[in-house]
């Protein structure tokens, strides 16, 4: 990804899907006899936190390290990306970059009669669509905070103790090494 909207601040909620899943089935199996509604939040932002900056770093490093091959066997270069920290500057950038060709391009497409009617047409839909997910996406992405996950550490914390297979259903945030 060349860009990025968000908080350089803002934490990461991320975990591995089969660790999602190693939880789900050890509070199964802890609570397969019981009546009670627990909410299990299963994230890393409290116990291994990443943060947007970092995920950039990451992202940047892997890329250069591991690279992909074009068609030609020629290796693609790729920058470090650059973070909009508030939505105004997401807003100037899309304009300076996407709307005010796209403006032009609608301006010659009168012109020639039409001519470019259809590339203007999902040319738009594409940056309106853009524009619609960054604003859906603006309360996650500028949250700053982390989540309660002590039922879930209380789940690990039980379930190491009561079943002895249980470190084959691993789900400890903190095993997790965001550099690798």
């Amino acid at each position: 990804m060349k860009r990025f909207l968000g908080h350089p601040e803002a934490i990461l909620d991320a975990m591995p899907a089969d660790m999602v899943v190693n939880c789900m089935i050890m509070a199964m199996v802890a609570y397969a006899n019981k009546s009670s509604w627990i909410i299990f939040h299963v994230g890393s932002s409290l116990r291994n936190p990443m943060k947007l900056t970092s995920l950039r770093h990451y992202m940047f490093r892997y890329f250069n390290g591991n690279p992909w091959i074009s068609e030609n066997g020629k290796s693609i270069k790729v920058g470090s990306g650059i973070v909009f920290s508030t939505m105004a500057r997401f807003h100037e950038y899309m304009v300076i970059r996407y709307i005010l060709p796209l403006k032009v391009l609608w301006l010659v497409n009168e012109v020639l009669c039409q001519y470019y009617r259809d590339v203007t047409i999902d040319l738009n839909r594409k940056v309106k669509l853009v524009m619609r997910l960054a604003e859906l996406y603006k309360p996650c992405v500028f949250f700053i905070g982390s989540f309660d996950d002590s039922n879930t550490e209380k789940l690990r914390v039980a379930a190491r103790e009561s079943y002895v297979d249980a470190h084959l259903f691993e789900f400890d945030p903190k095993c997790i090494d965001w550099e690798d």
